[in-house]
């Protein structure tokens, strides 16, 4: 099986969500040979400014709730509040740091494991067309237009009796019937849980027993 991931499946991992558990199994699934995982290069370094601005907003956050606590410390009556809060928010400032290591750890099984799709000059070209056809976000139009021609071109892929998906958690984006349609008229079919693939793909691809 031939599985497509895209931006959100990089911010699953590394922001611990849900179904963050799920998603790194998919990826030592290829790590085992066991499934074929793609993604395009844009799908890895997009998330990248998603979790600089959160890091921003949180930046600043720390910076108001310290500046106020500050304050609150003048009182003697509520300077043990004060402390015990301080020491609470300090979760803010090393989340970045941890969620940076973990976007690092995750780029580097990526490129070891799955499939990197380059952002070429065919796929540029792709964007505007796919762009008028569909009421897709910027950003997600990018995506699409790299999966797709990398279905419509790569050797490996265009054989329709290899069993491929497309997965991701944006429903909103990539649910709709012309969306759909087209990836499915490459052989392609969408899901939205990985968890719902990771299911699947123990009982059509279960783990070969020890030697």
């Amino acid at each position: 099986m031939i599985v497509y991931v895209e931006s959100n499946f990089v911010l699953e991992v590394v922001l611990d969500q849900e179904q963050a558990a799920a998603a790194s199994e998919l990826i030592h699934l290829a790590e085992q040979n066991r499934a074929r995982l793609a993604i395009p290069a844009f799908a890895v370094v997009e998330p990248l400014w998603t979790l600089h601005r959160m890091w921003s907003e949180r930046d600043s956050l720390w910076d108001k709730l310290v500046a106020d606590l500050r304050q609150v410390k003048r009182s003697a009556g509520r300077r043990a509040f004060a402390d015990s809060l301080l020491l609470g928010i300090e979760t803010l400032r090393t989340a970045s740091d941890e969620q940076m290591d973990a976007y690092q750890s995750l780029v580097a099984r990526l490129t070891a494991a799955a499939e990197i799709i380059p952002l070429n000059d065919s796929i540029l070209r792709m964007i505007a067309a796919i762009q008028s056809r569909y009421e897709l976000d910027r950003l997600d139009t990018v995506v699409l237009a790299s999966i797709l021609h990398h279905l419509a071109t790569d050797d490996k892929v265009t054989d329709f009796s290899v069993d491929k998906v497309f997965v991701t958690r944006d429903r909103a984006a990539f649910s709709g019937d012309d969306v759909r349609k087209e990836l499915n008229g490459l052989g392609c079919r969408p899901m939205f849980s990985f968890v719902a693939l990771l299911q699947e793909l123990a009982n059509t691809h279960p783990k070969p027993p020890d030697k």
